[in-house]
């Protein structure tokens, strides 16, 4: 699904088996397949910076 250009406030994801699952946002890419095992749910949640602080 490329160019999409949509604007999301929350992803949920799962990697598969032979899929390259990438995120892009702006000019950096994220290859989720590299990071986590197949069948692995992946849930991006955009969320403001001092919240990360806090946990």
């Amino acid at each position: 699904m490329d160019d999409m250009n949509r604007h999301f406030n929350e992803l949920n994801l799962r990697t598969g088996v032979g899929t390259k699952l990438t995120v892009t946002v702006d000019d950096q890419k994220f290859e989720l397949y590299e990071m986590f095992e197949p069948g692995q749910k992946i849930d991006i949640v955009i969320i403001p910076r001092y919240k990360t602080f806090l946990r």
